[in-house]
């Protein structure tokens, strides 16, 4: 009773969260789109939380309210099924204990005002090691099966819990290795665990092909949890490697597969009509084809360029045909020039390294070939296109243009030849070579580059060392093509001989277009990237990166707030707020540590209460996570706090020594 109705508080009067009703992870809009009968638009984030909005908003309407109040009260379960739990596994007393701590401190109790995932995670959760721990005393094969299904549950609100059946059944098998049936047991467990998450995955596999157990979302924490080493440990954003967050070319690592190209028509006036195509050749193919959309909706359609072998360069552009009045065959191309500044796109499996094996543009990773050759007389790809200033030969000349030409951006005008934008300094250490620009900020190219995009480093200017948005990180996502330099400079922006030329009244093609953008597509691509920038991180900084997962465990049972915005909500008075968080966690925690301390010099049956706390630990602790993410064990965290609070009442003689263990 207390839990719900401290739950009902928190939705209708007052609550610590700052996020209002609808929440902070997008499921909202999740719910509306299914229960509006639209398909499931991401891999990003699992399904079950949107479903039980979605049934709700299906039913009510847009009323954020009834679910959360659903929300609390399935929240109110989890102080009975701990009694339950605690009374079958430790006794009367310590279940009691358990059942009000749960009921009165339990965060899910707090998350149950929001639209997020947690607290019906954690409802799940401690209803399959329940039903669990009920098999375990009756060897009775449904409680198994029961536990099984609602830890699939749990797992489709919270997706890092999905190894915890495992981890549970090699647990159980090991330590009932003398009982008969245990391997049966633990088999129905799994087999309903798996059957009941089988629908994510195959979904997954239907759209994307891939075997997907998990969401798309934990290779980025994955990937911020790298970034939290040294001085970054509290501030990850601020880490100069978190400038690899986007790739330097538009790619796909998928070659088995076609590329999806979305268009959008958003030509003005009144259109002519005629069908717009997409043309495309490769770097294998020069011949090339013209396609018809495969779908067409409106003004947006949809393209399929085949199946492209890995490594390899697609240049496109859309033609479009009509008549004109006088009868007279008139063509429209996008980009304007058609197939003479075509748009390019790459097919490569390495997310770190150069895309860009034709050498189609000037871009990030010419410049550091450029310095290393400048430096240590190191082959240089493509050199005759890197001769801007026409001497025969690359020099510290050819690579000031180079930064001008960048700087400029895609649309700006190209420095004339022979002239030196700004002020680039190079200098060779013992390691690396070094571009110094005008603002202070540097770039550093080592001497065992080895092609990725990774190796090279960027220092912000002495005026402000913890601005990443200098002079020199603004050239890591700069790019130009080659054919528009030359056409720039040789023709200074006259069309070129395969440009249209459009009798007068009828507007230019102007389309938006992407390609494998849909999520089957682009959200795996990013989870593999990520994974790739995290290990990368990872090699280069081991020790470091294991010194800071012992302080991210740590983080997991215990609140540590921060004024920086990117790494903590910032909210009225959240620096009290945060400050007593920690102290009541680190309270909680210790007193955790002392519980268990104490169950296991009274050699209590904890196996199945503290298997949730270990398994916490041994999978979020490499994540960047939080003490949010581990809400699902803290029931069981708060067991063991009851366990020492008993004990510490038995030192009072409040209640007798051992009493119900």
């Amino acid at each position: 009773m207390v839990s719900a109705a401290t739950g009902l508080f928190f939705i209708f009067v007052w609550s610590p969260l700052p996020f209002g009703w609808k929440g902070f992870d997008g499921y909202y809009g999740l719910g509306l789109g299914l229960a509006r009968g639209e398909g499931y638009p991401t891999m990003f984030r699992t399904w079950g939380y949107p479903l039980f909005l979605g049934m709700f908003y299906r039913l009510c309407g847009d009323q954020p309210a009834v679910p959360l109040v659903a929300q609390a009260l399935l929240n109110a379960l989890v102080p009975v099924m701990i009694y339950r739990l605690v009374r079958r596994e430790l006794g009367r007393l310590a279940a009691g204990l358990s059942a009000v701590l749960a009921g009165v401190f339990s965060l899910s109790t707090v998350y149950a005002s929001t639209q997020s995932a947690d607290t019906l995670s954690t409802v799940f959760f401690v209803a399959g090691v329940l039903c669990f721990s009920a098999g375990d005393k009756s060897g009775r094969l449904r409680f198994f099966a029961l536990g099984g299904i609602a830890l699939a549950m749990a797992c489709q609100f919270r997706p890092n819990l999905i190894l915890f059946p495992i981890f549970m059944a090699v647990i159980y098998t090991a330590a009932r290795r003398r009982q008969k049936g245990r391997v049966k047991r633990v088999l129905v467990y799994l087999v309903a665990f798996l059957l009941f998450t089988l629908p994510w995955v195959v979904r997954n596999y239907r759209v994307s092909g891939l075997f997907q157990p998990t969401p798309t979302h934990g290779a980025f924490v994955f990937w911020f949890g790298s970034l939290q080493v040294g001085p970054y440990i509290d501030n990850w954003v601020g880490n100069p490697r978190f400038l690899f967050l986007n790739p330097v070319f538009d790619y796909t690592i998928y070659d088995h597969r076609p590329l999806v190209v979305e268009v959008e028509d958003k030509s003005p006036g009144k259109q002519p009509g005629g069908l717009t195509r997409l043309v495309y050749r490769t770097d294998r193919d020069a011949a090339g084809a013209s396609l018809c959309p495969a779908e067409k909706e409106g003004s947006r359609s949809t393209y399929l360029i085949p199946v492209q072998q890995a490594p390899a360069v697609v240049y496109y552009y859309f033609e479009n045909r009509f008549f004109s009045d006088s009868g007279r065959e008139v063509v429209r191309f996008y980009p304007r020039e058609g197939p003479a500044d075509p748009l390019i796109f790459f097919i490569n499996k390495d997310h770190l390294g150069d895309a860009d094996i034709c050498g189609d543009y000037l871009d990030i990773f010419d410049l550091s070939r450029m310095l290393r050759h400048v430096s240590l007389s190191c082959g240089l790809p493509f050199a005759d296109r890197l001769d801007f200033d026409g001497d025969g030969e690359v020099g510290e000349a050819d690579f000031r243009l180079a930064v001008g030409l960048l700087s400029n951006g895609r649309g700006g005008s190209p420095p004339e030849r022979k002239s030196v934008p700004g002020t680039v300094e190079i200098s060779d250490r013992a390691d690396s070579t070094v571009a110094v620009f005008a603002d202070g900020s540097r770039m550093l190219v080592p001497h065992s580059f080895s092609g990725r995009i990774t190796d090279i480093s960027f220092r912000p200017g002495p005026a402000d060392p913890g601005e990443l948005d200098c002079e020199a990180t603004r050239l890591l996502h700069s790019r130009r093509a080659f054919t528009r330099i030359r056409r720039q400079r040789s023709q200074q922006g006259v069309p070129a001989p395969g440009a249209a030329r459009l009798p007068a009244g009828f507007p230019e093609l102007v389309l938006s277009q992407r390609v494998n953008a849909v999520f089957y597509r682009s959200e795996p691509q990013e989870q593999s990237r990520k994974v790739a920038l995290a290990l990368d991180n990872i090699r280069r900084q081991p020790l470091e990166y294991l010194k800071s997962r012992l302080v991210q465990a740590y983080r997991l049972f215990v609140v540590r707030g921060s004024r920086d915005p990117f790494t903590a909500h910032q909210f009225p008075a959240s620096g009290l707020i945060y400050a007593v968080a920690f102290l009541c966690t680190l309270a909680v925690f210790l007193s955790m540590l002392a519980g268990v301390a104490v169950a296991l010099k009274r050699k209590y049956s904890v196996m199945i209460l503290l298997a949730p706390v270990i398994y916490v630990l041994l999978t979020l602790g490499f994540l960047q996570a939080n003490a949010r993410f581990s809400m699902a064990v803290q029931p069981f965290e708060l067991v063991f706090f009851a366990v020492a609070l008993q004990a510490f009442l038995e030192r009072l003689g409040l209640v007798p020594a051992g009493e119900d263990a």
